[in-house]
């Protein structure tokens, strides 16, 4: 399929991924990481995880949007 037929690119899904990473690597690479440290990832990673949803809400209304715009020839 080519990229015309898929539409435009779902951005939000790397925002998700990079909240795993986030999340993940900080702990297993460094497992006596101290605990201000610890939060202040997590406090990341949450924030990394919501921009991923205002992302997506984006995404969903602008798909949305084009899917009435379709029906209404």
């Amino acid at each position: 399929m080519s990229a015309a037929g898929r539409g435009r690119p779902e951005t939000s899904v790397w925002y998700f991924v990079g909240a795993v990473f986030i999340f993940a690597v900080p702990n297993l690479v460094f497992r006596d990481i101290e605990l201000w440290a610890r939060i202040g990832v997590i406090a990341l990673g949450f924030a990394v995880m919501a921009a991923g949803f205002v992302q997506l809400r984006r995404e969903i209304t602008a798909k949305g949007d084009r899917d009435s715009d379709a029906g209404d020839d």
